[in-house]
């Protein structure tokens, strides 16, 4: 088998054929067919360890991709949980400007009714106080005529 191989350039796989085929069936074939087959038994077994491995790749990217389609689910249930909190906030940013607005102007009423109130206080003391100058004056005009139409 050798010098087929070397010598004559021929496969091994075509080497092994010629070699079986001189054999006789007494003498020996079956210890070659018994290894054969037995080559054939680890062959088939190797392929069904790579079916297995081959079916367990399977389970393990379709539990992979079940995962990944969970977690899509998930990312979008959050990415519209994160715009209804954007939305919410925008609502809030207005409901304070508004109500900084009407603060603001409460501020203003009041400051224009203080105003307001003090000016009226300020007439009101400033009418007393001529009324309190007029009374005086008048007090003073009769007792002027009194002392005069006394004496």
């Amino acid at each position: 088998m050798k010098e087929l191989v070397q010598i004559r350039s021929l496969t091994l796989e075509t080497a092994v054929n010629v070699v079986l085929s001189r054999v006789d069936s007494d003498k020996g074939t079956g210890a070659v067919r018994e290894e054969n087959n037995l080559s054939q038994s680890q062959n088939s077994h190797a392929l069904q360890s790579q079916e297995q491995l081959r079916e367990q790749e399977n389970k393990g990217m379709a539990l992979l991709f079940q995962h990944m389609e969970t977690m899509t689910v998930e990312f979008a249930a959050m990415k519209q949980e994160l715009q209804d909190i954007k939305a919410q906030n925008e609502y809030l940013k207005e409901v304070i400007h508004t109500q900084e607005k009407k603060q603001a102007q409460l501020e203003y009423d009041r400051s224009d009714k203080e105003n307001k109130r003090d000016e009226q206080l300020m007439s009101l003391i400033r009418d007393m106080q001529e009324t309190k100058k007029m009374i005086a004056a008048t007090e003073e005009k009769k007792s002027w005529i009194a002392k005069l139409l006394g004496k």
